[in-house]
């Protein structure tokens, strides 16, 4: 069971499933309560455009996810096991549960979670166009994370990696000379179509790459043909193609 770990266990696993080990460590240890955090921290925005998306009830979001984060406190994912399912299985059936829970009962999660309040299990599914929401949800946020971590790497290497890759997506239609005097006016110096196809080709990589890390870190010890069925299902195999061959290579 994830409570009988200790924080050295904690070493080998991916960050995302030894944060969830962490998170319900017995004793009320600093590591446990960061832990907490971070992973509340992290998932926030996907619990909260699920719900508003499922419920189309504005006034719900903050109600169901404060009574999330209550049941994720008190112990909700104590027998999340990486060998019964993915993270996401786990987090998006617990949500289901809450959302199904509201819509049964007609009315708001004002109040507190009551012992008897299902727990998540990966053998108790949403239904398909709930599984769809949230999927659609969870590949939005793991694309903003991975640009978040584009945006790291420029910022850490002055190299304007993002700044070219939005530029290309949101103008697909410009060459690399028209993107060269674009980036030279904002950036206030000159760079050449020869620099920003360079640039652009890393660019792409790394976001490649950054996709990769996110979809790892969701799984425990995946083989890299368990990182693309995790792509597939996310329809990011084809973008990440090479990347990934890369990697299977390497």
């Amino acid at each position: 069971m994830a409570t009988e770990l200790t924080e050295n266990d904690l070493g080998d696993l991916s960050t995302c499933w030894s944060d969830v080990y962490l998170a319900h460590l017995q004793g009320a240890s600093e590591a446990r309560r960061q832990a907490q955090e971070r992973l509340l921290r992290r998932y926030e925005r996907a619990i909260k455009r699920y719900v508003r998306g499922v419920l189309k009830d504005p006034n719900a979001v903050d109600d169901l996810y404060q009574n999330f984060a209550l049941r994720f406190m008190q112990g909700a994912f104590h027998r999340a096991n990486p060998d019964r399912g993915r993270f996401r299985d786990y987090l998006k059936t617990t949500l289901f549960h809450l959302v199904d829970d509201n819509r049964r009962s007609g009315r708001r999660f004002s109040q507190s979670l009551s012992q008897n309040c299902r727990e998540a299990a990966v053998d108790d599914p949403p239904s398909a166009e709930d599984d769809a929401q949230f999927l659609l949800v969870w590949r939005d946020e793991l694309i903003r994370n991975a640009w978040a971590a584009l945006e790291r790497m420029e910022q850490g290497s002055n190299t304007p990696y993002a700044c070219i890759l939005r530029l290309f997506l949101a103008n697909p239609e410009l060459y690399s000379h028209d993107v060269a005097k674009m980036l030279s006016v904002r950036m206030g110096r000159t760079y050449s179509a020869a620099w920003v196809r360079k640039i652009l080709m890393k660019a792409r990589q790394l976001m490649q790459g950054a996709i990769l890390d996110e979809v790892t870190q969701t799984l425990c010890h995946p083989s890299l043909d368990e990182i693309e069925e995790e792509l597939i299902a996310l329809g990011l195999r084809d973008y990440c193609w090479k990347s990934l061959q890369a990697r299977r290579s390497g």
